[in-house]
């Protein structure tokens, strides 16, 4: 809204008792358009030059070995962690072992 319209609506909701985004939304769309600013078109994003996006492909390829070996090992060195823990556990439960 141009900005003598926009005084005239805060003061409108201001007598009414009635602000909400709502109520500025209706009284946005009933206004003529000669009301209205033009809205401001976005700029473009510009593209991320072709050395970044090269250097960022080797990076990942470097690092892709690392994560399938983790991949590989995470399964059965989380089953080991959990039996160590359940007879850790069992073991504390003992009282001749805690003493």
């Amino acid at each position: 809204m141009k900005p003598f319209r926009q005084i005239d609506v805060a003061n409108t909701m201001t007598s009414l008792g009635k602000c909400s985004i709502k109520f500025a939304v209706a009284m946005l769309e009933t206004k003529a358009s000669d009301q209205l600013v033009e809205r401001r078109r976005k700029t473009p994003v510009q593209n991320a030059p072709t050395e970044v996006i090269q250097r960022l492909a080797r990076e990942l390829a470097a690092h892709q070995p690392d994560t399938c070996l983790l991949e590989d090992n995470y399964g059965p060195e989380n089953l080991k962690l959990v039996v160590i823990k359940a007879y850790v556990a069992i073991l504390l439960s003992n009282v001749r072992v805690v003493r």
